[in-house]
């Protein structure tokens, strides 16, 4: 999942993305795709982290809980998806 995101505002505003946390960024992509908008993965060149630890992949319960979000947010659309 890209650590940058670039989106127009009016784009954005009618996803109606609602997932604050890990649920987000697959929201976002699942929602863009199911509109047809263009999404295009764009390489971020990033350095290491200075300081403090990752939530996520500092832990493993952090990495559990990131994961099953973003399965659960992938269900959660299916399912949606399946009702209409």
């Amino acid at each position: 999942m890209p650590p940058f995101k670039a989106i127009r505002r009016s784009a954005f505003e009618s996803l109606g993305v609602t997932d604050p946390t890990y649920g987000f960024t697959i929201e976002l992509l699942l929602r863009a795709h199911a509109r047809r908008l263009r999404v295009q993965e764009v390489p971020v060149a990033c350095r290491c982290r200075t300081g403090g630890e990752s939530k996520v992949s500092g832990t493993l319960s952090g990495s559990a809980r990131a994961g099953v979000k973003i399965l659960w947010t992938i269900a959660r659309h299916a399912v949606a998806t399946r009702r209409r």
